[in-house]
């Protein structure tokens, strides 16, 4: 385990006027483009931090929104992307932080949206409630298909990530991963062998050669080959300090596993 040093903490007072400048509200989904960090706030907003120092940018609050439950957040290389749980989508221009559109018509499919994944032309929507995924056209926000069926073994679809070629999906009610080729949609495989370790999955990341897997319940960590879906290990509460692993993310050189038990982030060289 490398040494890590705490960089900085910028804390949730509870409100949207709680005293704090930067004014979270139950935090969730991160993004990055390149210049600024999204924050989507359950409380009902979207936080705007200027990565290069931490400072605030924007809370987006205006009615205008549309925001209910903001969830996930996605940068598709031109705008920011908001999953609600109110089942839409908006879409944000991160040069000033004003409304392009929201995506709402119930032909999207969209029930209770959990994450989102941006493949280079489409954006993927995971749907928890209705289990499902959506694809859309990130240019213009049109739906392009909706996936469906017992085949692709969704189930309570908690996080998606892209490794460049297919996309990998948690299935936190049936301890599963779904497999998905990104190119048309068609399913490459389930993983749900119990050689897996899967327990309580949410968080999923990809390095470039490997999957790795969050298990909140078995409080451990699982690698997986991204070329072939085959194991390769599993990684333990008792030597990595995991405690409720939730969300995981990759920074080019380490996995960072956000604990949620137990209020703290691992760091794993990849």
């Amino acid at each position: 385990m490398p040494n890590l040093a705490r960089v900085a903490t910028l804390n949730w007072w509870g409100g949207a006027y709680g005293g704090d400048p930067y004014d979270f509200g139950a935090p969730y989904g991160i993004a990055f483009d390149g210049t600024h960090l999204w924050v989507a706030n359950q409380g009902g907003w979207v936080t705007e931090i200027n990565a290069a120092d931490g400072s605030l940018v924007q809370n987006l609050l205006d009615p205008s929104y549309g925001f209910a439950y903001p969830y996930a957040v996605a940068f598709d290389g031109t705008h920011v992307w908001v999953a609600d749980q109110g089942d839409t989508l908006i879409e944000i221009n991160p040069a000033d932080g004003s409304l392009v559109q929201i995506l709402s018509d119930p032909s999207y499919g969209f029930n209770s949206p959990t994450a989102i994944a941006f493949d280079g032309t489409h954006l993927w929507v995971t749907n928890q409630s209705n289990a499902t995924v959506t694809q859309i056209n990130a240019a213009d926000g049109s739906l392009v298909q909706i996936l469906s069926g017992a085949s692709y073994g969704f189930g309570a679809s908690q996080d998606i990530a892209f490794d460049g070629t297919h996309l990998w999906v948690t299935n936190l009610s049936w301890n599963s991963v779904t497999e998905i080729n990104a190119a048309d949609g068609s399913l490459v495989q389930v993983l749900s062998d119990p050689s897996y370790g899967f327990n309580h999955l949410i968080g999923v990341a990809v390095d470039g050669t490997h999957v790795w897997v969050a298990n909140l319940g078995g409080n451990s960590v699982t690698q997986i080959n991204a070329a072939d879906g085959s194991f390769v290990r599993t990684l333990s509460s008792a030597s990595y300090g995991l405690n409720g692993p939730a969300y995981i993310a990759f920074d080019g050189t380490q996995m960072w596993i956000a604990n949620n038990g137990g209020n703290s982030i691992t760091a794993i060289p990849a």
